[in-house]
């Protein structure tokens, strides 16, 4: 399997750590709110959270809820430490 075929076979839960973590960012703050949208709107390919929904796969047919959590997780860590190395 190469990358691409790996990236395919989690579409639909990359597809769903996309809306998790839009839905996280929701917030009363316009300010606050468009500058998250800005920072999630440029990220890449999210090979992190890609390779977490892998790694939940391995052994099973279907992935749990715990597999979309944790790759939202390391997408917001991986982010979080992207802005703190720019201060």
């Amino acid at each position: 399997m190469n990358m691409m075929q790996a990236l395919t076979a989690v579409q639909a839960e990359l597809a769903m750590v996309e809306q998790e973590m839009y839905r996280l960012i929701d917030t009363r703050n316009s300010f606050l709110q468009e500058s998250a949208r800005y920072f999630l709107r440029a990220t890449g390919k999210r090979m992190r959270p890609a390779l977490v929904l892998l790694a939940g796969k391995c052994g099973r047919e279907t992935m749990g809820e715990n597999s979309i959590r944790a790759a939202v997780a390391l997408e917001f860590i991986h982010a979080a430490s992207l802005v703190h190395d720019d201060v």
